[in-house]
C-alpha cells in the first residue's frame, strides 16, 4: 500500500508554524481551535518522524551485522 510522500520533521514543524499563524488570524474561535488541533498533529507527526527514522537505521545496521537475514 502506497502511503504517498512522507513530509521530513523540519517540515512539518515548518506547516505548523503556517497553521499557527493563520489561527492568530483568524476571526472565529471555531476556526482558531482547528487550526491549533493542525498545528498540534504537524508537531505530533515531526516528533515522530524521528523516531522512526532511527528505527530504520537501527534494522539497516542489525541488517547489515547479519547477513544470513533476509533483505
Amino acid at each position: 500500500m502506497d502511503l504517498g510522500e512522507r513530509l521530513t520533521a523540519k517540515q512539518y514543524r515548518s506547516q505548523a508554524a503556517r497553521w499557527r499563524q493563520f489561527a492568530a488570524e483568524a476571526t472565529t474561535p471555531q476556526t482558531r481551535t482547528h487550526l491549533l488541533g493542525l498545528a498540534r498533529q504537524c508537531e505530533f507527526l515531526a516528533g515522530n518522524v524521528g523516531d522512526v527514522m532511527a528505527d530504520i537505521a537501527a534494522a539497516e545496521q542489525e541488517r547489515a551485522r547479519r547477513p544470513d537475514m533476509p533483505q
